[in-house]
C-alpha cells in the first residue's frame, strides 16, 4: 500500500491499528512495553514479544464505557489498603508501612515491592482473599461502581489475582465522545462498553491479570513506571460545527496516529480535508457518499477505506445521516 512521502521517511509499514471493540467480557490487565523496551524483549524472546514497536493507545467511547487505568495516587491507595485489610493481608506489614510513609522514592521503590508481593502469592493464597473479599461484598450490600465491577470480575475470571489487582488501579467509566490516552509502561483494561481504539503498530502485551494466558511478572514489574497519577482524557479540537456538519480531531502525543470523528446530517455535505498521510475511514453509522475529488465512493455501515496520501475527502449523508471515524498518522504534525 502507498504510504506516501512524509509516512514512509519514518515507517515501511502502517503505523498504526484502527479497531472497534465491543467488550462483553473484560479484557486482560495488560501492560505495552516502551520502544527500547520493546526492541529489548523481541531481540531476546520474540517467541513471545513479536515485535520490537512499543504501543501508546488511545480509546473513544462510543457508549458508556468502563476501564481501569493507571496506578491510583497515593493516597488513594494508602485509604484502599485500610478499607480492603484483606487485600493488605497479602502483603508485607513493612512494606506497606514503608509506602505509606516514605517520600516519593521510597513511594515508588515499597509499591514495586508491593506488586511482586501480590503476583508472588500462591494461588491457593489469592483465591481464599478474592472469596473473603467477594463475601464481604455481598454482605455490604450499596456497592460502588468499582465495587460491582469487582463482583463482575469474579463472574468472569474465578479468583484471578487481576481482581485484588484492579483496586490498585483507576476506575473510569466514559461516556460517548469522551477518550481515554494510555502510555507506554502503564496498566490498563477495557472493563464493558463500545469503543473506537487506535493506537501504534504492534502486537506486544504484558499481561497482569484478568486472563487465562501467559503472565511475565518479571518483564511486568520491570516495565511498570510505577507513576501514581489519574486517568489521561484525550484532548478534542472541533474543526467544524456548522448545522448539520460537526468534525472533531482527537489530540494525540504520539505521530503514529490521530483521530477524527464525523457526523454528517443526510443531504449535508462536509468541507473538503486534506489528508497527507496514510490513513483509514470506517463507516460506524448511516449511509452517505465519501467524495475523493471528483471520484466518489458510496459508504454505508461498516464498510472501510483506505484513504490515499494527498487525498482531499469530503462526507456526506444521503438516506440517512453519515457517522464516521477516520485515524491517520501525523509524522508532519
Amino acid at each position: 500500500f502507498y504510504l506516501g512521502t512524509k509516512a514512509s521517511q519514518f515507517c515501511s509499514d502502517l503505523p498504526f491499528l484502527f479497531k472497534v471493540l465491543s467488550i462483553q467480557k473484560a479484557l486482560s490487565i495488560q501492560v505495552h512495553p516502551n520502544k527500547a523496551y520493546a526492541e529489548e524483549l523481541h531481540r531476546t524472546r520474540p517467541d513471545i514479544y513479536k515485535d520490537p514497536n512499543y504501543k501508546p493507545e488511545c480509546a473513544i467511547a462510543l457508549t458508556e464505557f468502563e476501564a481501569l487505568c493507571n496506578i491510583r495516587v497515593h493516597q488513594e491507595i494508602k485509604e484502599m489498603l485500610k478499607e480492603y485489610p484483606v487485600i493488605a493481608s497479602l502483603l508485607n506489614p513493612a512494606t506497606v508501612k514503608s509506602f505509606e510513609e516514605g517520600d516519593e522514592t521510597a513511594q515508588k521503590n515499597s509499591l514495586r515491592e508491593l506488586f511482586g508481593q501480590l503476583f508472588d502469592c500462591h494461588d491457593d493464597k489469592i483465591k481464599a482473599a478474592v472469596g473473603e473479599l467477594v463475601e464481604n461484598l455481598h454482605k455490604k450490600g450499596d456497592l460502588s461502581r468499582r465495587e460491582a465491577m469487582a463482583l463482575r470480575l469474579q463472574e468472569q475470571y474465578p479468583f484471578d489475582v487481576g481482581i485484588i489487582f484492579s483496586f490498585f488501579l483507576n476506575y473510569i467509566t466514559l461516556q460517548p465522545g469522551e477518550a481515554l490516552s494510555m502510555d507506554p509502561d502503564e496498566p490498563h483494561a477495557y472493563i464493558s462498553g463500545d469503543c473506537i481504539e487506535y493506537m501504534a503498530n504492534s502486537d506486544n502485551v504484558i499481561r497482569a491479570g484478568l486472563t487465562p494466558k501467559f503472565k511475565d511478572k518479571e518483564t511486568l514489574l520491570k516495565t511498570l513506571t510505577y507513576q501514581m497519577k489519574r486517568p489521561a482524557l484525550v484532548q478534542k479540537k472541533v474543526e467544524t460545527d456548522i448545522d448539520g456538519c460537526k468534525v472533531v480531531q482527537y489530540g494525540s502525543n504520539y505521530k503514529e496516529f490521530t483521530a477524527w470523528s464525523f457526523e454528517v446530517k443526510s443531504g449535508i455535505e462536509s468541507p473538503g480535508k486534506v489528508f497527507e498521510e496514510p490513513a483509514i475511514l470506517l463507516t460506524l453509522r448511516g449511509h452517505g457518499t465519501a467524495r475523493f475529488g471528483e471520484d466518489k465512493e458510496e459508504i454505508a455501515e461498516g464498510d472501510v477505506l483506505f484513504i490515499v496520501p494527498g487525498t482531499t475527502l469530503s462526507l456526506a449523508g444521503t438516506s440517512s445521516d453519515l457517522v464516521a471515524y477516520i485515524c491517520h498518522s501525523n509524522f508532519s504534525g
